[in-house]
């Protein structure tokens, strides 16, 4: 199977839909998404085991891991997945992450992928007059520094340069529902206290 490990705001939701559909046609496995993230209820034990069960029973699962998920760096991790091929998908432009991010964190997660017609307005009517807190840009460069730190993975692919056709190509399937996304929103125009995050941003990525 394909294994994609990320970061937040760096495509994985629109990527993972490519790679679950590859595992779906050669190893039948059926989708979990974020399964280790928040909105999934239950321990990470309760899920590793879970896991581990159901592909006893032969039933593989299509995962997307971010690199601050608890198994990530598990031996666990490692046993479960290697004859699995691990992705480690980058972005270049990791300011228009970061402010992405913040924008979600202070919306409260309500749209932070567009799963249907409709919700890229929806978001856009409440992503305004924003005051990014010290709180949201914190946690972003914690998480972003066990991104920078992993390097257990077969190949990287940069969001930047992926596209419906290469993926399709390259993963040899021939269908993927492509939704509406959020590249047309400008977040400095959104950030009320945009100066900070400007200079927040600038100086926490010297120190990485």
């Amino acid at each position: 199977m394909i294994i994609l490990v990320s970061f937040p705001r760096s495509g994985s939701s629109w990527v993972q839909k490519y790679v679950n559909k590859y595992n779906t046609v050669n190893y039948n496995a059926k989708d979990l998404y974020d399964y280790f993230g928040r909105k999934v209820q239950g321990t990470v034990y309760q899920k590793i085991d879970f896991l581990n069960t159901r592909r006893k029973l032969g039933q593989e699962y299509s995962v997307k891991y971010f690199t601050y998920h608890e198994p990530v760096n598990t031996q666990w991790f490692r046993d479960f997945y290697k004859d699995s091929t691990i992705i480690k998908l980058n972005r270049n432009d990791k300011y228009r992450a970061f402010l992405s991010y913040i924008a979600q964190y202070e919306t409260g997660w309500r749209f932070h992928n567009p799963k249907k017609i409709g919700d890229v307005n929806l978001f856009s009517k409440v992503c305004k007059e924003l005051i990014a807190s010290e709180k949201a840009m914190e946690e972003w460069f914690e998480r972003y520094k066990s991104f920078v730190e992993y390097n257990d993975y077969a190949e990287e692919w940069v969001y930047e340069e992926l596209t419906h056709k290469y993926l399709c190509n390259k993963l040899n399937i021939s269908y993927v529902d492509i939704r509406d996304s959020y590249s047309v929103i400008n977040y400095e125009e959104r950030i009320i206290n945009i100066r900070e995050v400007k200079k927040y941003f600038e100086n926490e990525t010297q120190s990485i």
